[in-house]
């Protein structure tokens, strides 16, 4: 009799007698197998377009996360004073005729031709050649005979990395014409009537009172400046000259006094002041722009209106001011040629650059303010010993002090080992406090970097980096492939990932190419 074939599951494995139908697979009429809405989501998912886009995404929050900057607490929620009639027609007629008797006005740039300071520089100084400095952060320095980097380093360099505030995508050339504006600053107020009257007039006492702390409410004027922009010119984000009872812009560079103020490590010696900023333009467009931008700490805009006035300290309130006439393109002003706007007469006048005249405005064209300082004391003998101190280079911190401070401090952040700080070139310490310490905000943009700096300050990189990684991965993908039987299977998951990485930096290599296109 022969056996009974068994029911159910046979030892063989090879049978199943109740397999259920809804479990199979539908094909088509070629008998390929259809596939499930579930299985074209996992293919996509997985695809390698979409790895090299969860990868991209990945790169731009850890980008946007190491940009984000946060202004220091003791720098932000300060007072700021809308003053609606801050000048007369005849103050604003005055000033502007005082403004064209003086006949040139310099580029902001050269600062120090207005006053003498200890140390230009940290010890990053290096011969002039030619006229010309080859690092792009350096400039020729008052008498032309060294390059160093310039007195509001710390806002050139924001401004070029970042675009300013409204996230310019631009070659260094242009950025760097954008922000060369013009301005006489006069620290001797008392040979000029015409601007002593300013400081006199009640609005400003009023506004002063309110900026001022409460126990430092007497006032010493010390400042008054022409601030003059071309068309297609803008004011980049910054802080003012910053003061300490210890050390001021005629002990120092600028811009370590304003890392000193960012970093907090110098607060009481810090000497509060008031600015006032005046607009005498003759245009009231509001079109042209040009608003004045706070961040107190979030960012707040006030119209240039002409006559009106802002008060603040800006030596603790990070401000700025949008492009003025957005729409049209700044002069190109190289970083090194010396630059100045000269009165001619007849309403005109010529913007002279290493004396040739690059182009002709009326003062219709320009944007015009004034900015009148006073530094805020307890009492008459607290200025008096401040301004002596100063003048006269008694109780002063020695450069060194200070930038010991800072490698103290940057071991202390992390940023440097002791070993690092101690050998650590000037050049480099400069710009290890720039980074480390300036807080200037961010743009508000989905790009907050200005790309285009790339081309200019690293020109093969991207393409030298994109074409090592593409034989880098080709020969690890051939060596795999070659080794597929000796290896485990997990090693295909790691072929994918190479296979991924190549793709993200062809693409790279991609937006490299359209940068320089565009940018160049």
């Amino acid at each position: 009799m022969p056996p009974k074939k068994a029911q159910g599951h046979s030892h063989g494995g090879k049978v199943c007698s109740h397999n259920h139908s809804h479990s199979q697979q539908r094909t088509g009429p070629d008998g390929i197998p259809e596939p499930t809405w579930g299985n074209l989501l996992y293919m996509i998912i997985m695809s390698k377009s979409m790895q090299v886009m969860y990868f991209t995404c990945f790169l731009y929050w850890f980008l946007m996360s190491s940009l984000t900057t946060t202004i220091p607490s003791h720098m932000t929620h300060k007072p700021v004073l809308q003053i609606p009639d801050l000048l007369s027609e005849s103050d604003a007629e005055m000033l502007l005729e005082d403004l064209r008797e003086r006949k040139d006005v310099p580029s902001n740039t050269e600062d120090l031709n207005f006053y003498e300071t200890t140390h230009e520089h940290i010890g990053e100084a290096v011969p002039l050649v030619d006229g010309k400095c080859a690092h792009h952060y350096l400039v020729p320095n008052k008498n032309r005979t060294k390059c160093i980097l310039p007195g509001r380093i710390d806002i050139g360099r924001h401004y070029t990395l970042t675009g300013g505030i409204t996230a310019r995508k631009e070659p260094f050339s242009k950025l760097v014409s954008r922000v060369k504006s013009f301005g006489i600053y006069n620290f001797h107020i008392q040979d000029h009537p015409v601007l002593k009257k300013l400081f006199k007039k009640p609005n400003f006492a009023d506004a002063a009172k309110k900026i001022c702390p409460a126990k430092k409410q007497h006032l010493d004027p010390f400042q008054f400046n022409y601030i003059v922009q071309l068309p297609g010119q803008t004011v980049a984000t910054h802080i003012d000259g910053v003061y300490f009872n210890r050390a001021t812009r005629l002990d120092i560079p600028q811009w370590l006094l304003a890392a000193m103020k960012f970093s907090g490590y110098f607060e009481d010696e810090f000497v509060p002041q008031v600015q006032v900023v005046g607009y005498i333009h003759q245009w009231e467009d509001h079109e042209r722009m040009g608003e004045f931008v706070v961040w107190n700490p979030e960012p707040e805009s006030y119209e240039p209106t002409r006559l009106t006035g802002l008060a603040v300290d800006g030596s603790q309130v990070v401000h700025a001011a949008s492009d003025y006439c957005p729409g049209q393109e700044a002069p190109v002003i190289d970083k090194d040629s010396k630059s100045r706007l000269q009165y001619i007469g007849d309403d005109m006048w010529a913007l002279r650059v290493n004396e040739t005249v690059l182009r002709m405005y009326r003062t219709n064209d320009l944007r015009i303010s004034v900015v009148y300082r006073a530094r805020c004391f307890e009492d008459e003998d607290a200025k008096v010993k401040f301004n002596t101190e100063s003048k006269d280079k008694i109780n002063r911190w020695s450069l060194d002090f200070i930038l010991d401070r800072f490698r103290q401090g940057l071991v202390q952040k992390g940023e440097l080992s002791q070993e690092a700080v101690d050998t650590i070139s000037s050049m480099t310490l400069a710009l290890a406090i720039l980074r480390t310490y300036i807080a200037y905000p961010m743009p508000d943009a989905m790009l907050p970097l200005n790309v285009c700096f790339i081309p200019d300050f690293y020109p093969y990189l991207p393409f030298g980096m994109c074409l090592l990684m593409e034989f880098m991965t080709f020969f690890m993908m051939r060596s795999l492939l070659n080794n597929k039987s000796r290896l485990p299977p997990w090693a295909g998951s790691i072929y994918r990932s190479i296979d991924v990485l190549r793709a993200f930096f062809r693409l790279i290599f991609v937006f490299t190419f359209s940068l320089y296109w565009v940018c160049v």
